[in-house]
């Protein structure tokens, strides 16, 4: 998914700490193992918690975000904006595109013009569900349209009145899931932003109060554990339920605990201090591999269609694992596409690098 990498120098004032892309590679292997049981095994999602771990990424686009906003706010609007979106553009839309055109070009892109605009998890909502290797893009047009209206109203919302905005667009987006719910059962409607949003609102609320200082004192592992805890309880809910609707109960039901569960034990992530847990969570391999998590994710259905062409033209290749050959598929197509295509357009953001604050003069001028 999209949220800034670890390279960013945007981050670096603010005290960027990689333990965050461990946690990415966590989110991203889940989604992973889910669709091998949907691409590979074909045994009918058996294993639940990709949803989860694409609530795990949009918690943690929240948080950053907030905190890159608000702690490189300048006073200027149009500037801070500018840049914001620069800066996001060039993180995203290369490997994005690329991806997209490619598949148009081979004739495997349905619907191209709500992909290239972002909004084909409105197209699946309205289609009443899709299936097949792109429906994961639903997900970063989620967060493309998260970006595209956020930072208006964070950075024209007074400091001391934050709170207060993302408490009620909280509010507003467990209406919308209540609405979804008892409305819109038969279609994907956690697809759309408004009810989905929940978990990027409770990221930026986390991150906002983390750059206050709020609760500064608590103890990280305290929080991690907390989080842990609060997640525990929201899956028994689920698995309280019949084997085979465990699935969709990750996204067709109330789910604000979880929201709250990822937000505490991201913050708390940050916020530890335990040699253990940051000895694991910052473990170099595991940090690249979060690092170039979006590929990863962007690239992985894909990788299971060429591992499927594979042992079609080479039966000899049916002996290997699938899923760990589409996983080698993954990470070798991620990197080079890090390598090659990602890190020479992320070199352009040091032309629009975050400004100081405005002086008074400056404002006027």
């Amino acid at each position: 998914m999209t949220t800034e990498s670890s390279i960013d120098k945007s981050t670096e004032k603010l005290g960027y700490k990689s333990q965050l892309d461990t946690l990415r590679l966590i989110a991203v292997m889940l989604v992973f193992h889910f669709h091998a049981g949907v691409y590979i095994e074909h045994n009918g999602n058996m294993f639940p918690y990709g949803a989860l771990g694409v609530q795990i990424f949009f918690v943690l686009s929240g948080f950053l975000i907030t905190r890159i906003l608000e702690a490189n706010q300048t006073g200027n609007l149009l500037l801070d904006l500018k840049t914001f979106y620069i800066r996001r553009c060039l993180r995203i839309f290369p490997a994005y595109y690329a991806t997209i055109s490619f598949l148009l070009l081979i004739g495997q892109l349905p619907f191209p013009i709500w992909q290239f605009t972002y909004l084909f998890n409105v197209k699946i909502f309205l289609d009443h569900g899709f299936t097949g290797t792109i429906v994961h893009f639903w997900s970063l047009c989620v967060e493309e349209q998260f970006y595209l209206l956020y930072p208006l109203a964070l950075l024209l919302t007074p400091k001391n009145g934050r709170v207060v905005l993302l408490s009620i667009l909280i509010v507003l987006s467990v209406v919308a899931n209540y609405i979804g719910h008892q409305n819109f059962s038969d279609t994907p409607y956690y697809m759309l932003l408004p009810v989905c949003g929940q978990f990027l609102l409770f990221g930026c609320l986390a991150g906002h109060a983390q750059l206050r200082g709020w609760g500064s004192k608590i103890n990280g592992t305290h929080l991690m554990i907390a989080g842990l805890i609060l997640q525990a309880i929201d899956q028994y809910f689920v698995f309280s339920q019949p084997f085979q609707e465990r699935n969709e109960l990750f996204w067709y039901r109330p789910y604000t605990l979880s929201a709250v569960s990822i937000a505490i034990f991201v913050l708390g992530l940050w916020q530890t201090k335990n040699p253990v847990i940051l000895k694991v969570f910052n473990y170099l391999p595991f940090t690249y591999l979060g690092k170039i998590s979006y590929g990863i994710y962007l690239y992985h259905p894909l990788a299971f269609v060429i591992r499927n062409m594979i042992c079609i033209f080479l039966p000899a290749a049916k002996a290997v694992n699938g899923e760990f050959l589409a996983f080698v598929i993954t990470i070798v197509w991620s990197i080079l596409s890090w390598q090659f295509v990602e890190t020479y357009f992320l070199q352009f953001k040091d032309r629009f690098a975050y400004r100081e604050k405005v002086t008074q003069g400056e404002k006027a001028a």
